[in-house]
Protein backbone atom coordinates (compact mmCIF):
# COMPACT_ATOMS: atom_id res chain seq x y z
CA UNK A 1 0.00 0.00 0.00
CA UNK A 2 1.35 3.60 -1.15
CA UNK A 3 2.25 5.45 1.82
CA UNK A 4 0.19 8.76 2.78
CA UNK A 5 1.53 12.03 1.00
CA UNK A 6 2.56 14.32 3.93
CA UNK A 7 4.43 16.91 1.54
CA UNK A 8 3.75 18.85 -1.64
CA UNK A 9 7.75 19.68 -3.65
CA UNK A 10 7.04 21.19 -7.02
CA UNK A 11 9.00 23.18 -9.84
CA UNK A 12 7.87 27.03 -10.75
CA UNK A 13 8.22 27.45 -14.63
CA UNK A 14 6.59 24.71 -16.47
CA UNK A 15 4.96 23.13 -13.48
CA UNK A 16 3.18 25.18 -11.20
CA UNK A 17 2.92 28.48 -13.37
CA UNK A 18 1.24 28.22 -17.01
CA UNK A 19 2.95 29.60 -20.20
CA UNK A 20 1.32 32.91 -19.07
CA UNK A 21 3.73 32.59 -16.01
CA UNK A 22 0.61 32.42 -13.70
CA UNK A 23 -0.85 29.52 -11.08
CA UNK A 24 -4.68 28.86 -12.63
CA UNK A 25 -7.15 29.26 -10.66
CA UNK A 26 -7.94 25.32 -10.40
CA UNK A 27 -4.40 24.56 -9.93
CA UNK A 28 -4.05 27.12 -6.94
CA UNK A 29 -7.22 25.89 -5.31
CA UNK A 30 -6.35 22.01 -5.35
CA UNK A 31 -3.34 23.15 -3.17
CA UNK A 32 -5.21 25.47 -0.75
CA UNK A 33 -7.54 22.57 -0.27
CA UNK A 34 -4.51 20.40 0.15
CA UNK A 35 -2.61 22.79 2.61
CA UNK A 36 -6.07 23.11 4.69
CA UNK A 37 -5.88 19.50 5.17
CA UNK A 38 -2.49 20.18 6.94
CA UNK A 39 -0.08 19.03 3.55
CA UNK A 40 2.27 21.71 3.15
CA UNK A 41 4.03 22.85 0.06
CA UNK A 42 7.86 23.34 -0.81
CA UNK A 43 9.18 25.04 -3.78
CA UNK A 44 12.23 24.02 -5.63
CA UNK A 45 13.12 25.98 -8.25
CA UNK A 46 16.55 26.08 -10.60
CA UNK A 47 16.30 29.93 -9.86
CA UNK A 48 16.75 32.26 -6.55
CA UNK A 49 14.31 32.62 -3.61
CA UNK A 50 14.42 36.39 -4.66
CA UNK A 51 12.47 34.68 -7.66
CA UNK A 52 9.71 33.14 -5.78
CA UNK A 53 9.19 35.85 -3.35
CA UNK A 54 5.65 37.07 -5.68
CA UNK A 55 4.29 32.87 -5.23
CA UNK A 56 5.72 32.57 -1.33
CA UNK A 57 3.62 35.58 -0.45
CA UNK A 58 0.67 34.78 -3.09
CA UNK A 59 0.16 31.40 -1.27
CA UNK A 60 1.32 32.25 2.31
CA UNK A 61 3.99 29.94 2.34
CA UNK A 62 6.36 29.73 5.75
CA UNK A 63 8.04 25.87 4.64
CA UNK A 64 11.64 25.97 3.54
CA UNK A 65 12.20 25.62 -0.11
CA UNK A 66 15.18 24.71 -2.61
CA UNK A 67 16.72 26.96 -4.68
CA UNK A 68 19.38 27.07 -7.48
CA UNK A 69 19.10 23.71 -8.81
CA UNK A 70 19.51 22.25 -5.10
CA UNK A 71 22.05 24.89 -4.13
CA UNK A 72 20.58 26.35 -1.48
CA UNK A 73 17.96 25.60 0.96
CA UNK A 74 16.56 28.48 2.59
CA UNK A 75 13.62 28.73 5.89
CA UNK A 76 10.41 30.13 5.33
CA UNK A 77 11.71 32.81 7.27
CA UNK A 78 14.73 33.27 4.48
CA UNK A 79 17.53 32.00 6.40
CA UNK A 80 20.13 30.12 4.78
CA UNK A 81 20.05 26.13 6.22
CA UNK A 82 22.23 24.75 3.33
CA UNK A 83 24.47 25.48 0.51
CA UNK A 84 26.82 24.05 -2.26
CA UNK A 85 29.11 25.90 -4.03
CA UNK A 86 31.38 25.80 -6.95
CA UNK A 87 34.96 25.28 -6.90
CA UNK A 88 37.26 27.34 -7.73
CA UNK A 89 39.59 25.54 -10.57
CA UNK A 90 36.89 24.68 -12.49
CA UNK A 91 34.60 27.86 -12.26
CA UNK A 92 37.83 30.31 -13.46
CA UNK A 93 38.17 27.85 -16.15
CA UNK A 94 34.74 28.10 -17.35
CA UNK A 95 34.82 31.79 -17.08
CA UNK A 96 37.59 31.60 -19.28
CA UNK A 97 35.87 29.76 -22.10
CA UNK A 98 33.03 31.95 -21.65
CA UNK A 99 35.45 35.14 -22.47
CA UNK A 100 37.07 33.63 -25.72
CA UNK A 101 33.79 32.85 -26.84
CA UNK A 102 31.99 36.13 -26.07
CA UNK A 103 29.14 34.38 -23.92
CA UNK A 104 26.63 36.34 -21.66
CA UNK A 105 27.73 34.90 -18.43
CA UNK A 106 25.75 35.21 -14.94
CA UNK A 107 26.99 34.22 -11.60
CA UNK A 108 24.25 33.13 -8.43
CA UNK A 109 25.36 33.93 -5.50
CA UNK A 110 23.13 33.76 -2.69
CA UNK A 111 20.43 35.35 -3.89
CA UNK A 112 21.83 38.29 -6.06
CA UNK A 113 23.44 37.46 -9.88
CA UNK A 114 26.03 39.25 -11.11
CA UNK A 115 27.66 39.81 -14.72
CA UNK A 116 30.34 41.60 -16.42
CA UNK A 117 28.14 43.71 -17.81
CA UNK A 118 24.38 44.04 -19.23
CA UNK A 119 23.19 42.68 -22.11
CA UNK A 120 19.55 41.72 -23.42
CA UNK A 121 20.49 38.04 -22.62
CA UNK A 122 21.23 38.58 -19.15
CA UNK A 123 18.38 40.96 -18.88
CA UNK A 124 16.01 38.15 -19.89
CA UNK A 125 16.18 36.62 -16.88
CA UNK A 126 14.02 39.41 -15.08
CA UNK A 127 11.37 37.76 -17.03
CA UNK A 128 11.44 35.12 -14.68
CA UNK A 129 11.19 37.21 -11.74
CA UNK A 130 14.84 37.10 -11.10
CA UNK A 131 16.71 39.77 -9.41
CA UNK A 132 17.80 42.27 -12.00
CA UNK A 133 21.81 41.03 -13.01
CA UNK A 134 24.11 43.44 -11.40
CA UNK A 135 27.27 44.84 -13.50
CA UNK A 136 30.21 44.23 -11.63
CA UNK A 137 33.24 44.13 -13.86
CA UNK A 138 35.23 41.06 -14.76
CA UNK A 139 34.09 38.22 -13.71
CA UNK A 140 37.20 36.02 -13.12
CA UNK A 141 38.46 38.73 -10.63
CA UNK A 142 34.32 38.70 -8.86
CA UNK A 143 34.59 35.00 -7.99
CA UNK A 144 37.09 35.18 -5.74
CA UNK A 145 35.17 37.33 -3.90
CA UNK A 146 31.88 35.87 -3.33
CA UNK A 147 30.36 32.37 -3.11
CA UNK A 148 29.72 31.05 -6.55
CA UNK A 149 26.50 28.57 -6.54
CA UNK A 150 26.21 28.12 -9.86
CA UNK A 151 27.01 29.57 -13.36
CA UNK A 152 25.15 30.19 -16.85
CA UNK A 153 26.04 30.91 -19.95
CA UNK A 154 23.20 32.30 -22.42
CA UNK A 155 23.08 32.35 -25.75
CA UNK A 156 22.00 30.45 -29.22
CA UNK A 157 20.88 26.93 -28.85
CA UNK A 158 23.95 25.87 -31.36
CA UNK A 159 26.34 27.56 -29.42
CA UNK A 160 25.32 26.75 -25.98
CA UNK A 161 25.43 23.02 -27.80
CA UNK A 162 28.89 23.70 -28.48
CA UNK A 163 30.03 24.92 -25.26
CA UNK A 164 28.41 22.26 -23.38
CA UNK A 165 30.20 19.72 -25.42
CA UNK A 166 33.58 21.67 -24.88
CA UNK A 167 33.21 22.45 -21.13
CA UNK A 168 32.00 18.81 -20.31
CA UNK A 169 35.77 17.73 -22.31
CA UNK A 170 37.22 19.56 -19.97
CA UNK A 171 36.04 19.76 -16.79
CA UNK A 172 33.04 17.35 -16.57
CA UNK A 173 34.18 15.00 -14.52
CA UNK A 174 33.96 18.00 -11.28
CA UNK A 175 30.76 19.50 -12.09
CA UNK A 176 27.55 19.09 -13.02
CA UNK A 177 26.00 21.11 -16.34
CA UNK A 178 22.26 20.93 -16.63
CA UNK A 179 19.80 22.74 -19.58
CA UNK A 180 16.70 23.56 -18.48
CA UNK A 181 16.44 25.20 -21.62
CA UNK A 182 18.21 25.20 -25.10
CA UNK A 183 19.62 28.74 -24.49
CA UNK A 184 21.08 28.20 -21.29
CA UNK A 185 23.71 26.18 -19.78
CA UNK A 186 23.92 25.74 -15.99
CA UNK A 187 27.69 24.71 -14.32
CA UNK A 188 27.54 23.13 -11.22
CA UNK A 189 29.32 21.68 -8.28
CA UNK A 190 29.85 18.21 -8.68
CA UNK A 191 26.45 16.27 -7.77
CA UNK A 192 23.87 19.05 -7.10
CA UNK A 193 20.84 18.32 -7.91
CA UNK A 194 17.34 19.56 -6.53
CA UNK A 195 16.80 16.05 -5.90
CA UNK A 196 20.25 16.68 -3.40
CA UNK A 197 18.45 19.72 -2.41
CA UNK A 198 15.29 18.34 -1.27
CA UNK A 199 17.08 15.19 0.63
CA UNK A 200 18.97 17.79 2.57
CA UNK A 201 15.41 19.81 3.49
CA UNK A 202 13.31 16.49 3.99
CA UNK A 203 16.38 15.59 6.40
CA UNK A 204 15.97 19.28 8.34
CA UNK A 205 11.99 18.19 8.34
CA UNK A 206 12.48 14.77 9.36
CA UNK A 207 10.06 14.00 6.31
CA UNK A 208 10.43 10.77 5.17
CA UNK A 209 10.74 10.78 0.97
CA UNK A 210 8.22 8.34 0.61
CA UNK A 211 5.36 10.31 2.03
CA UNK A 212 6.14 13.58 -1.01
CA UNK A 213 4.97 13.95 -3.84
CA UNK A 214 6.72 16.31 -6.50
CA UNK A 215 6.17 17.63 -9.72
CA UNK A 216 8.56 18.86 -12.30
CA UNK A 217 8.92 19.13 -16.65
CA UNK A 218 12.71 19.51 -16.66
CA UNK A 219 15.86 17.33 -16.70
CA UNK A 220 16.60 19.50 -13.86
CA UNK A 221 13.54 17.78 -11.98
CA UNK A 222 14.32 13.86 -12.81
CA UNK A 223 16.27 13.62 -9.27
CA UNK A 224 13.48 14.92 -7.20
CA UNK A 225 11.15 12.78 -9.09
CA UNK A 226 12.79 9.42 -8.36
CA UNK A 227 13.46 10.57 -4.90
CA UNK A 228 9.73 11.52 -3.98
CA UNK A 229 7.53 8.64 -3.25
CA UNK A 230 5.54 9.22 -6.09
CA UNK A 231 7.54 11.53 -8.64
CA UNK A 232 4.77 13.06 -11.12
CA UNK A 233 5.87 14.27 -14.89
CA UNK A 234 3.99 17.32 -16.07
CA UNK A 235 2.38 16.39 -19.76
CA UNK A 236 4.59 19.20 -21.13
CA UNK A 237 8.08 17.26 -20.41
CA UNK A 238 10.20 15.37 -22.42
CA UNK A 239 10.01 11.78 -22.79
CA UNK A 240 13.50 10.87 -20.49
CA UNK A 241 12.02 12.84 -17.65
CA UNK A 242 8.57 11.15 -18.10
CA UNK A 243 10.23 7.93 -18.27
CA UNK A 244 12.19 8.97 -14.39
CA UNK A 245 8.15 9.72 -13.01
CA UNK A 246 5.88 7.23 -11.75
CA UNK A 247 3.33 9.13 -13.23
CA UNK A 248 2.62 11.73 -16.22
CA UNK A 249 -0.28 14.07 -15.52
CA UNK A 250 -1.43 16.60 -17.80
CA UNK A 251 0.61 19.46 -18.82
CA UNK A 252 1.49 22.89 -17.28
CA UNK A 253 -1.38 24.82 -19.33
CA UNK A 254 -3.60 21.99 -18.55
CA UNK A 255 -4.06 21.74 -14.40
CA UNK A 256 -1.92 18.54 -14.74
CA UNK A 257 -1.01 19.57 -10.65
CA UNK A 258 -4.77 20.02 -10.13
CA UNK A 259 -5.63 16.80 -11.93
CA UNK A 260 -2.90 14.53 -10.10
CA UNK A 261 -3.52 16.22 -6.57
CA UNK A 262 -6.71 14.86 -7.04
CA UNK A 263 -5.88 11.73 -7.79
CA UNK A 264 -3.83 10.49 -5.48
CA UNK A 265 -4.05 13.38 -2.12
CA UNK A 266 -7.63 14.77 -2.45
CA UNK A 267 -9.34 11.92 -2.91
Amino acid sequence: MASPIRLIVTDLDGTLLNSAHEISPHTEQSLREAMSRGIPLVLATGKTRTSALHIIEHLGLTTPGVYIQGLTVYSGAGELLYQQTLAADPAHIAIEAAIQGHYPTVIYSGTRILTDYKSPQTDILTHYHEPQPEAVGPLREIIEHVPVHKLTFIDEPARITALRAHLKEHIGDVVTLVQALDTMLEVLPPGASKGNGLSHLLELIQMPPEHVIAFGDGENDMGMLQLAGIGVAMGNSKTDVQKAADYVTASNDHDGIAQALERFVLN
